[in-house]
């Protein structure tokens, strides 16, 4: 939970009145807790306030007020509302603290008896308490609240720029991916479905080709391949890493090869005959940050001549063997669902690939299948860009 401090506490605070000690326990489990924050809107009073009644007081004011986050006050002020007909001060502070979905800490009677989302300092930690149960997997409006500053701040050099689509922070980004997975090239996407299709787009797989992958997986690894008319070749998993099976794929190779189902099953096609699917590609899936043991696979890969494409969804930032994630198979994708390792606000993916004509043909893919600009089109492709405000 985040809470809005009112001006009064702060200021009781800095003047010494007022219960003070109290209020300086509670800004300092806010501070500690790091879920503390100040309206900006509120800023300019408080100064006023310190400046004019106790000018020696201002270096600690500021000092104070620095150790908290500052919150923007929302645009949508609807000066008609009876709360802000009552006190538009009060009504300020409480847009700003339901911005952020904040619960607001003040010691004025007016506020608390006008508005829903108010407590008392005296009622801070006997909340604390109450609300000390299990937090959730992913909390995003934490984790909001925590960075809401930049967010806002990054938000609106977009809005005045105006760059929506393949902005300068799209390139900024994959920049910054780069530096961080040492891959040579990166290129973002709409989506981590988006990054699984498109390499197997560039590389022409299609009807007839079998792709091997793991059935310990989110949906979306087998749809691509039925996307484009390939057939899905279930591999299980190591039940110590749940990452595929390298010496089951081995075995799931040789079968297609051999067009023999004995030595390990696969998908007897309806649509043609079962001895045309050949191998021609490997979707191995990082898990829970783990890395799949690529080693054994590329050297799977490289006798039979298959491409690999790592669907590291789930596994962005980890490691195998020193290398970062992005650097393995022929590329690697990955996924900025919120919930992933490295999430944006709605959808997104990136690919990797250390590969400079793939990277060329999946910029190309990413609009359209652009050539030399977005009207001269040389191959299918998709509209899949990343929104530069994601970016």
């Amino acid at each position: 939970m985040n809470f809005v401090i009112d001006n009064n506490v702060i200021l009781d605070v800095v003047f010494e009145r007022g219960q003070f000690r109290e209020k300086i326990k509670l800004l300092n489990d806010l501070i500690i807790g790091n879920n503390g924050c100040i309206p900006a809107a509120a800023l300019h009073q408080m100064q006023y306030v310190v400046k004019k009644n106790l000018p020696k007081k201002e270096e600690q004011f500021f000092k104070l007020i620095r150790k908290f986050k500052i919150i923007k006050t929302p645009s949508y002020v609807d000066f008609e509302h009876p709360f802000a007909l009552l006190d538009l001060e009060d009504y300020l502070v409480d847009l700003s603290a339901r911005s952020i979905g904040a619960q607001v800490i003040t010691s004025d009677r007016q506020f608390l008896d006008n508005s829903d989302i108010t407590i008392h300092p005296d009622e801070y930690f006997d909340i604390k308490r109450d609300a000390a149960v299990p937090k959730p997997f992913i909390d995003l409006k934490n984790q909001y609240c925590k960075i809401a500053s930049t967010v806002e701040k990054n938000i609106d050099v977009v809005l005045n720029h105006g760059r929506y689509i393949l902005g300068p922070e799209v390139k900024e980004l994959e920049n910054q991916l780069i530096n961080y997975t040492k891959a040579k090239h990166c290129i973002t996407v709409s989506s981590g479905t988006d990054a699984l299709l498109m390499p197997l787009m560039a590389w022409d797989i299609g009807p007839g080709d079998a792709v091997f992958t793991t059935p310990f997986t989110f949906i979306a690894t087998a749809e691509v391949i039925q996307l484009l008319g390939a057939t899905p070749v279930f591999v299980d998993i190591d039940p110590q890493t749940f990452n595929i099976d390298p010496k089951k794929l081995a075995l799931a190779i040789e079968a297609v090869e051999k067009n023999d189902p004995q030595i390990h099953p696969f998908p007897q096609l309806s649509n043609h005959n079962s001895s045309s699917l050949r191998p021609k590609a490997i979707i191995p899936v990082d898990l829970f940050g783990l890395p799949a043991d690529y080693d054994p696979i590329m050297e799977i890969a490289a006798q039979y001549d298959l491409l690999v494409l790592s669907d590291s969804a789930q596994g962005f930032g980890g490691e195998y063997k020193g290398q970062k994630t992005g650097n393995f198979g022929h590329a690697t994708t990955t996924s900025f669902f919120p919930a992933k390792p490295l999430g944006c606000y709605g959808d997104g993916g990136a690919i990797f690939t250390n590969n400079d004509d793939l990277a060329d043909k999946l910029e190309s893919i990413r609009v359209h299948g652009k050539g030399k600009d977005k009207y001269d089109n040389i191959r299918i492709g998709l509209n899949a860009r990343l929104h530069t405000m994601q970016a």
